[in-house]
């Protein structure tokens, strides 16, 4: 039986082991083994860029479609934008309960404390 024809049958692991498997036993305690000696790699980053790049390539591209095709894609962008102002809104308000002050929050975005509390005016209680 040639190694091809041992693969189809399942008699012997794929990889070449040379361990014998019943049908549909694929060796799993052999991979296990394998895996564990491989150290794992970790990532360490946050992974909010990593979000945020994504979003604005899917918003970019959004922008693209409508500007050569369907005029209705533009509905679409602008519930792109009710989003993103959402967003903003829900963070000021986050950093605001966590004790963050609007000038913190407005160095992080270029603009004034005044400005903050214009754009993003805190509810009335």
């Amino acid at each position: 039986m040639s190694r091809d024809d041992q693969s189809r049958t399942g008699k012997i692991a794929k990889g070449g082991s040379g361990t014998v498997h019943p049908p549909g036993d694929h060796g799993s305690a052999d991979k296990a083994a394998l895996s564990a000696k491989r150290p794992r790699k970790t990532r360490s980053y946050r992974e909010t860029p990593d979000i945020s790049a994504a979003a604005c390539r899917l918003t970019l591209a959004i922008g693209k479609r409508a500007a050569c095709g369907d005029p209705e894609d533009l509905a679409e962008l602008t519930k792109v934008a009710d989003a993103v102002q959402t967003a903003l809104r829900t963070a000021v308000e986050g950093l605001r309960e966590s004790g963050r002050s609007d000038a913190e929050i407005g160095r992080v975005l270029g603009v004034t404390k005044q400005a903050v509390a214009q754009r993003f005016p805190r509810p009335s209680l």
